[in-house]
């Protein structure tokens, strides 16, 4: 059994109360050994253990206790040091970890803020190009009536131009259509009075003359309007006998009876169209 200081004292305490203080007793010597001079030799005996207390057995307890204890503690120091340097490392670990995360957070804003930025700075951009493309095409559109315009009174002033000449150019047309028809009635009544077996050979000669001098005039007449004709000139087809157009003709005479009112009876001056419009309008005679 095991005994603490105290058991042992109160062991030996015991044994004073039983037979008094220990007390050397002589003990013959083991067989073989010298003893000098035929002396016994003292030999201290153990003492004999005491009974056991009940206060020997708490305090046996306790001091197992207290070491079972100590040992427990000391289990648990190292188990905390060993825990500790880990706590410590991964306390270490989670505020990098957290720099990290507010780093990237502080970045992500800066970039969201650049981002709202940019956006803001594309669409006042995109604004003022709608802007500028909206005015563009008001200015092409203007430019282009300005130019339609512009080439459309052009035209009109070339047209009032060529109109001019080509109206002075039909009062020459219209002498070649005098002389023409002066001429087809000399001959005519040239014809009629060399008739017969009277008919010298002198005016023979001259109605072939003048039958050539007709021809010819009518040559140049119809080349005359030919020239007219590429410029867009063409003539007002003949009225007679057909009711009077007030956008095509201009009756300037009028008979009674001889027909249903308004009917052209006689053109007396030859209209003309100069790119489908009125260039001149017909001279009729109509019935009244």
């Amino acid at each position: 059994m095991r005994l603490t200081r105290g058991g042992k004292q109160n062991a030996k305490g015991a044994g004073q109360e039983m037979g008094g203080p220990d007390k050397e007793k002589l003990v013959p010597p083991a067989e073989g050994t010298a003893v000098p001079n035929g002396e016994e030799t003292a030999v201290p005996k153990a003492a004999e253990p005491g009974p056991v207390t009940e206060e020997d057995r708490t305090r046996s307890e306790e001091g197992k206790s207290a070491g079972e204890g100590g040992q427990e503690e000391t289990a648990l120091a190292q188990e905390d040091g060993q825990r500790r340097p880990d706590e410590s490392s991964l306390r270490s670990q989670l505020e990098a970890v957290q720099a990290e995360l507010k780093s990237a957070l502080d970045q992500a804003k800066e970039f969201e803020e650049r981002a709202a930025s940019l956006q803001a700075e594309r669409d006042e951009w995109a604004e003022k190009a709608k802007i500028a493309y909206e005015q563009f095409l008001r200015a092409r559109s203007d430019l282009d009536g300005f130019r339609k315009r512009t080439e459309r009174d052009l035209e009109d002033r070339i047209n009032r131009g060529k109109a001019d000449l080509i109206l002075a150019l039909l009062e020459v047309l219209d002498n070649f259509d005098r002389a023409l028809e002066a001429a087809q009635k000399t001959g005519s009544a040239q014809a009629e009075g060399v008739q017969g077996a009277y008919a010298s050979a002198d005016s023979s000669a001259s109605g072939q003359a003048l039958q050539s001098f007709i021809r010819g005039v009518q040559m140049i007449r119809r080349q005359f309007f030919e020239t007219l004709a590429r410029e867009g000139v063409e003539e007002i087809p003949s009225p007679v006998g057909k009711p009077m157009d007030p956008s095509l003709h201009d009756a300037v005479a009028a008979q009674e009876g001889g027909g249903e009112h308004g009917t052209v009876v006689a053109e007396l001056r030859k209209g003309y169209l100069y790119k489908g419009m009125v260039l001149r309008p017909t001279r009729v005679k109509v019935i009244r």
